[in-house]
């Protein structure tokens, strides 16, 4: 009794040493709650009915604490810092692929081109059934993958089953340092035109676009496209060396502010350029994110590019990540950002949530205007929007029903099986008998879905019914619902352009890995085309820069 109450009183001086930069005023409020917290853990602790999980009740009082602050704070035990690792440096030990579980049946999937399994004869689509001698029957994915991963240089031995011949094998694998590549493809588009697509900001990242970029310039370019779409971000400092090769040195490229002012700084390139004259075009997404959105903020208020696509995911919000007692972490936000221009391009402002716990966008009337170098207006609060905003393609109901229950994945297995192959994922393209073969293999699997049309009609049924009108309306609306009801063959018709260029990207990802994926995605991309077009106009390009 003595040491549990002796390790609460620890615990209150520990954090409360965190405090002593705060105003005195504050004090006293976070003692006093140090105390409640505290007093009310040990009574749980030791008065409670049933036995409880001490660290288990400690994680879920801090995750939710965070959870009223942002998404971004987040509280990372022992258990969880190898993910965190992961996340953070794009870097494991394992065998360099994925786990994807469908049916109780687990496949290896998403095989990186420097894993050692292709040397192996593994092949992306093959089924996993053992891991060192362990059946994965009855684990789940995060188990299965605690098993394969491990150190480099260490051996597993993986039980495999052959998609195409049905053949059962046990082969020795030499786990790796796997490097996920932050440019997953660079080449040349044509003779003149270089493309970088780059995925994420871990410490190597303006390293690889350096040396795609350079690669390109020998090979003949002279503009470039340079590809941040779904690029969720990563580190800052990788933002700011990424502007720093297309802008002079001494250029303020990101400022951080927040409430203290050790957090407050003015990144600027420290290094001479590559290339300040290279017309560039960069593409983004909604699912651009954070460092992207730093990368293409500055070239765009720098107007030093043309941006293309739509508006990204608006995060202007900077973390860092604190050591806390026994090897966990607190990863909070600490500041946020604003770029070139003076503008933050946080969207949500979760300083203000309703009784739901609901955050909502900053107010069109209290979005603020600023100007580019060249005098051009650009907004606040809302990511980054587009020079030239690309028209989001509606994406089906049925799309999404096929990759979730694994239709995609599980046809091309069966495509390959058959004898059938990709010569080029650029120019690869699924006919229309293929097509028809997908779409009765979909027919014969068990996959439920809802058509958005039916949602509401739904919606209209019951709101019909509230307001006394379903008698007059009552067969009409069934007769719409009976035509608007999930077919599979027909919905997939409707969207096959969308189901084929699935197919054709989880076809060249599985025989040309990262880079063949990025190739076939790139194949018949509207964004893409119509950067082409104003790259390609010298009068355009400029006359977007300069209005």
């Amino acid at each position: 009794m003595k040491s549990r109450t002796a390790a609460f009183a620890l615990l209150a001086v520990v954090v409360l040493s965190a405090f002593t930069y705060s105003k005195r005023e504050d004090l006293f409020e976070v003692t006093k709650n140090l105390e409640i917290f505290a007093s009310a853990y040990k009574e749980l602790s030791l008065s409670y009915v049933d036995e409880t999980k001490p660290g288990a009740l400690v994680t879920k009082a801090l995750e939710a604490m965070l959870a009223s602050l942002d998404p971004y704070t987040v509280y990372i035990p022992e258990s969880r810092i190898e993910d965190f690792r992961i996340e953070n440096t794009g870097e494991y030990g394992g065998i360099g692929a994925s786990l994807y579980k469908l049916n109780n049946v687990v496949y290896i999937s998403d095989i990186l081109s420097q894993s050692p399994l292709t040397e192996a004869g593994i092949n992306d689509g093959d089924v996993l059934l053992e891991a060192d001698g362990k059946s994965v029957d009855g684990r789940s994915i995060e188990e299965i993958t605690a098993l394969v991963q491990g150190q480099a240089n260490t051996n597993i031995d993986l039980k495999t089953k052959s998609f195409k011949t049905g053949a059962i094998a046990t082969t020795k694998i030499n786990r790796i340092n796997v490097k996920v590549p932050d440019v997953p493809y660079f080449g040349m588009l044509d003779s003149t035109i270089g493309y970088i697509s780059l995925s994420s900001f871990t410490p190597t990242a303006s390293n690889e676009v350096q040396k795609a970029f350079e690669s390109l310039k020998d090979s003949g370019m002279t503009s470039l496209v340079f590809d941040l779409r779904g690029n969720g971000g990563g580190l800052l400092i990788q933002a700011v060396n990424i502007v720093n090769f297309f802008v002079p040195k001494g250029q303020s490229v990101v400022q951080t502010k927040g409430k203290l002012l050790a957090y407050n700084n003015d990144y600027k390139t420290t290094n001479n350029p590559l290339d300040t004259e290279i017309p560039i075009c960069v593409l983004v997404n909604e699912n651009s994110a954070s460092a992207s959105e730093i990368v293409a903020g500055a070239l765009q208020d720098l107007d030093r590019a043309v941006i293309v696509g739509t508006e990204t995911y608006g995060k202007g919000l900077v973390q860092r990540t604190v050591d806390l007692p026994y090897k966990a972490k607190l990863k909070l936000t600490i500041s946020k950002y604003y770029i070139p221009s003076g503008r933050c391009i946080q969207k949500l402002d979760y300083s203000e949530k309703n009784a739901l716990g609901e955050v909502k966008e900053i107010p069109d009337s209290l979005l603020k205007s600023f100007t580019t170098i060249n005098g051009r207006e650009v907004k606040d609060g809302r990511g980054i929007n587009p020079d030239v905003v690309i028209d989001k393609p509606f994406a089906g109901e049925i799309i999404s029903a096929m990759g979730s229950n694994g239709a995609f994945f599980l046809w091309s297995n069966k495509y390959l099986k058959d004898g059938n192959s990709v010569s080029d994922p650029s120019t690869f393209s699924i006919d229309d008998a293929q097509f028809k073969d997908f779409v009765d293999f979909a027919a014969g699997m068990d996959i439920d879905y809802q058509n958005q049309s039916e949602e509401i009609l739904n919606v209209l049924t019951e709101i019909s019914e509230n307001e006394r009108l379903s008698q007059f309306i009552s067969q009409d609306l069934k007769s719409l619902k009976e035509k608007v009801k999930p077919d599979v063959k027909r919905d997939l018709n409707r969207f096959s352009d969308q189901a084929k260029k699935y197919l054709e990207v989880e076809l060249s990802k599985k025989l040309f890995f990262e880079k063949g994926q990025t190739m076939a995605l790139l194949k018949d991309d509207v964004t893409l085309d119509s950067a082409l077009v104003i790259i390609k106009n010298n009068q355009r390009y400029n006359d977007i820069l300069s209005k």
